[in-house]
């Protein structure tokens, strides 16, 4: 059964680019197998949504480090859905994927997904610009979190809209994808309240960018480099200030996360 779930998730994520999107972030309970959890009865809900068509695709983003002291959350989970999200609460439910339990059967089910997570807040995204020119599943990404400023989202989102796969159709060996979202209806406490737009940096491998714990390998430090040269000079083809002075004018950084993507 996990085979064909492990299957099944990954020829669906390979299309991460749904219109609407629910992002739920989560904090693990520590000891309470949250991931477990994740694999087994979480993801046999979700193939169930899949197969019904409720849902477009399924993620989970590991958080391995994120720039905030406390690292609000360890996991988000992503439902893909298409150009609408009025089915996104649709059936079937969780009741319904286990319908073999009993009442106290399900209750404890239930009982033991609660403990093992915290919900820290839930928000619907829609794509704004997105590009792939990978020939494979994402391993990672690097999400970049911002508070769009009043009355400037019509701009940043303009910007964002000329950065596509064409900008980099002359690059050597490019292995790149990125994709900006804005966040229609932020539903969370403290800093994601706060967050009204994304854009997300994805790697064909795990990176060590943003490992503060480990030294880069010289090869990586290549890699590295050569990428973050590839995102500048893309930026540079639509305004000559680059990043930095971009959001200096339109926005508030608020902070960056690093993500290993898994696919139960």
């Amino acid at each position: 059964m996990k085979k064909i779930l492990n299957t099944t998730f990954l020829i669906l994520s390979l299309s991460i680019n749904a219109q609407y999107s629910v992002w739920t972030f989560i904090k693990a309970v520590p000891g309470e197998n949250f991931d477990k959890i994740l694999r087994e009865e979480i993801s046999t809900h979700q193939k169930n949504r899949l197969d019904a068509g409720t849902i477009k695709h399924f993620h989970v983003w590991k958080a391995y480090w994120g720039m905030d002291e406390n690292q609000s959350f360890s996991h988000i989970l992503i439902q893909g859905y298409g150009d609408e999200i009025e089915n996104w609460a649709k059936k079937p439910s969780m009741r319904d994927t286990f319908s073999e339990l009993s009442n106290e059967e399900y209750y404890n089910l239930q009982k033991k997904i609660r403990k093992s997570r915290k919900i820290i807040g839930r928000m619907i995204t829609n794509t704004v610009s997105y590009y792939n020119n990978l020939d494979s599943l994402p391993k990672s990404a690097v999400i970049n979190f911002y508070n769009v400023k009043s009355g400037k989202m019509g701009d940043y989102k303009k910007l964002h809209k000329t950065i596509t796969k064409e900008t980099f159709k002359n690059a050597k060996n490019s292995k790149v994808a990125w994709m900006a979202r804005e966040v229609v209806n932020p539903r969370g406490e403290g800093i994601l309240e706060d967050i009204n737009y994304l854009t997300i940096d994805f790697e064909p491998y795990w990176t060590e960018r943003f490992n503060p714990t480990k030294i880069p390998s010289e090869k990586q430090k290549m890699i590295n480099k050569k990428n973050r040269q590839k995102l500048i000079a893309a930026y540079r083809e639509v305004s000559p200030e680059g990043p930095s002075g971009i959001r200096k004018i339109v926005d508030k950084f608020w902070g960056r996360y690093t993500i290993k993507i898994d696919n139960y």
